[in-house]
């Protein structure tokens, strides 16, 4: 099996076993750590990450994306698609036909990889910084540019309601939030979806404007920091702040 296959195939093993129906850059790197010793793990556990403080921020659902696998349900190769098609164009710029876990780590950290990479490594206390350095660390070449730089945004609370009503939410935040903010969205398992985002965007009284109170719950201890990559369109925005 191809080093490229055995990473899809480990990411999906990851997902699968954790309920979880997309693929994201997360499980790719959870399937990493889990992997043979092979230099991107080396790098990744001598920057300080580990399989239980992934997995454990996999757990929670943020990093997770929408929906609940069933025993039998299909994974999805979806939010991991882009980073593995970046992986390739670094395999490939090197002479090589197969994805190494180490061009992988390479397209994550060199790439505006979006606020929920860049906050999981934050969260679970790995720079991309450390990354960089590992890498070097275990003897992979790696480009020679500055890494992008991270700027912090603040999110506000987590806004829940009923699953039946999203598409119609969805809908109403792209036409009122659209783009000028950073926003994401998931589905739980009690069949209820949650909407979270900048505090500037204001997502509580769209979402409850739309539906009313009756049917929408508010989470304000969600509030947090976030991380976005600094060339972000969204991020000169809150360098000006």
């Amino acid at each position: 099996m191809s080093d490229d296959a055995m990473i899809v195939g480990a990411a999906n093993g990851v997902a699968r076993r954790l309920h979880h129906v997309w693929i994201t850059e997360s499980h790719v790197l959870l399937g990493i750590l889990e992997g043979p010793p092979v230099p991107g793990r080396r790098a990744l556990e001598a920057a300080g990450l580990s399989v239980d403080a992934v997995e454990a921020e996999l757990m929670t659902g943020q990093f997770a994306g929408p929906g609940h696998l069933e025993d039998e349900g299909m994974v999805k190769l979806g939010p991991a698609q882009s980073l593995l098609a970046r992986a390739q164009g670094v395999a490939i710029a090197r002479g090589l036909a197969d994805v190494r876990a180490e061009h992988v780590l390479i397209a994550l950290i060199w790439h505006e990889a979006g606020t929920a990479t860049l906050d999981l490594l934050s969260r679970c206390g790995v720079t991309t910084e450390a990354i960089r350095d590992a890498l070097v660390g275990v003897g992979v070449s790696i480009p020679a540019l500055p890494l992008p730089e991270a700027v912090e945004v603040q999110y506000g609370p987590e806004v829940f309601g009923p699953a039946d009503r999203f598409d119609e939410v969805f809908r109403h935040l792209g036409q009122v939030v659209g783009h000028r903010f950073n926003w994401s969205w998931n589905l739980t398992p009690d069949d209820r979806f949650v909407v979270h985002g900048e505090e500037a965007a204001d997502l509580p009284g769209i979402v409850i404007g739309l539906l009313g109170t009756d049917v929408v719950e508010v989470d304000g201890t969600a509030r947090r920091t976030m991380l976005i990559d600094s060339r972000h369109p969204h991020a000169a925005r809150h360098v000006e702040d």
